[in-house]
């Protein structure tokens, strides 16, 4: 058993496999949202910590034109790679969600997975909106995929992160704050380090956020509206709240 010198972070094929559940109904959901806010298939979006780009790629081939802005070069590398072999166009950059620049402003922006609980502290998080706000044309949406609970606002427990996922004779397991990688024997090839878990938010403290940063307002959150089988959140443009009832919800913010 080999021991990485990384976290799971810098491994983009295990993040691909570990992510890559069935998205079709949270990439159509997306795609959907966009269009209920008049956004016109082909416009500009971007996908604030991209990642591998699942979600990214998958929209470029519904036609919309993809950005893809992420902290780590290896996973931008294996998005490029993943757009030659599978299709799609996303055009990425490297970049720190706080401070990042483009050369061109988009109409729509969304954030996946909790990934804006990763910055922690709110003046983190303002400081992202103030910089998405620049490089985003007036009255643009942006759609944060959240966690939220009830109390304060706390790092989502390791204990509540589990699950595992099979792809090319490969098994990753996320588990007690590790990322560990399996053969089809279920034998373990490294143990990784899971590096960060974003916070779950207090609606009001997120609320509070958004106030404060002074660019953006919140239109409405959309809640999950049912779970698949396997557990897999779904979204309904019909089904919204302005405040979220139950611990995930994608809240459309606007740019003022």
């Amino acid at each position: 058993m080999s021991q990485a010198k990384k976290g799971f972070y810098a491994h983009p094929k295990y993040y691909d496999i570990l992510f890559g559940w069935d998205r079709t109904q949270e990439i159509f959901f997306l795609d959907k949202l966009f269009q209920h806010y008049e956004l016109q298939v082909g416009a500009p979006l971007l996908e604030v910590a991209c990642g591998t780009g699942i979600v990214a790629r998958q929209l470029s081939l519904l036609g919309w034109d993809l950005y893809g802005m992420d902290i780590s070069p290896e996973m931008l590398s294996y998005l490029n790679l993943s757009c030659q072999s599978q299709g799609g166009k996303v055009t990425t950059f490297h970049g720190d969600m706080t401070n990042f620049s483009m050369d061109s402003l988009v109409q729509g922006a969304f954030i996946p997975l909790g990934s804006l609980g990763l910055l922690g502290e709110d003046e983190k998080v303002k400081a992202h909106l103030q910089c998405m706000a620049r490089h985003m044309n007036d009255g643009g949406v942006y759609l944060l995929d959240m966690g939220f609970k009830k109390g304060e606002t706390a790092p989502s427990p390791y204990d509540e992160i589990e699950w595992s996922m099979e792809r090319d004779g490969l098994i990753v397991d996320a588990v007690e704050g590790k990322v560990n990688i399996l053969n089809s024997a279920g034998e373990v090839l490294e143990r990784l380090e899971w590096e960060a878990v974003p916070l779950v938010y207090n609606w009001q403290h997120f609320e509070d956020i958004i106030d404060s940063s002074g660019v953006f307002e919140i239109i409405t959150s959309y809640p999950e509206a049912s779970l698949t089988e396997e557990g897999v959140s779904v979204f309904d443009v019909n089904h919204h709240s302005n405040e979220p009832m139950k611990d995930r919800a994608m809240v459309a913010l606007r740019k003022k």
